[in-house]
C-alpha cells in the first residue's frame, strides 16, 4: 500500500523542465512491478573502465603517471607563480631545479617552500627530500630539491 502512494505522489511532481527525461523511468517501473531488472548487458567493468583482456590499450604505464604527476607539480608551481621550475622524474625519484636570481626576495623562497611542504605532505608522504643550493655557471643560484621513495619510512601511523 505504502509503493502505491509513493508513486501517486510521484506521478503528482511530475517534471516538466530539462529533466522531464527523468519521467519515462517512472512509467518503466510501474510496468516492471515485481519483476527484475534485466542485467544481461550490464556490466560494471565496462562502465568503470577496468582492465579487459582483450584491449592492451588500457594499461596505465608508469611513463603515463609519471608525466601527469609532474604536470600537477607544474600547474602547482604556476599557481603559486613560481615558473622557472624545471622537474624531471621516474617513479622512484623526482628532481626538481628552481633556477633564482641572484637577488632573490625571501618571500619568493617562501612560496616555494610551501609549494614543496605542501607536495610532501599531500601528494608524496612515502618520500623523503633532500634540498641542495648551488651557484651555476654563470653565477645564478640554483635551488635542486630531491624526492626518494623510501620502503622503511615510519610515519608514526597505528597501522
Amino acid at each position: 500500500m505504502k509503493i502505491n502512494n509513493y508513486i501517486k505522489f510521484l506521478k503528482e511532481a511530475i517534471r516538466d523542465d530539462e529533466y522531464s527525461y527523468l519521467n519515462d523511468d517512472l512509467d518503466n517501473f510501474n510496468k516492471s512491478m515485481g519483476s527484475r531488472w534485466d542485467d544481461s548487458t550490464y556490466s560494471p567493468e565496462d562502465e568503470y573502465g577496468y582492465y579487459n583482456d582483450d584491449d592492451d590499450d588500457n594499461y596505465y604505464t608508469d611513463e603515463e603517471g609519471m608525466s601527469d604527476l609532474i604536470n600537477l607539480f607544474n600547474q602547482l608551481f604556476d599557481n603559486s607563480g613560481i615558473y622557472n621550475v624545471n622537474i624531471e622524474g621516474t617513479p622512484k625519484e623526482i628532481n626538481m631545479y628552481f633556477t633564482l636570481n641572484y637577488r632573490e626576495k625571501l618571500r619568493d623562497i617562501v612560496a616555494i617552500f610551501e609549494v614543496l611542504s605542501k607536495i610532501k605532505r599531500d601528494i608524496l608522504p612515502q618520500f623523503d627530500n633532500e634540498t641542495d643550493l648551488w651557484i651555476d655557471k654563470k653565477g645564478n643560484p640554483l635551488l635542486t630539491v630531491t624526492f626518494q621513495y623510501s620502503e622503511d619510512l615510519d610515519d608514526g601511523a597505528p597501522f
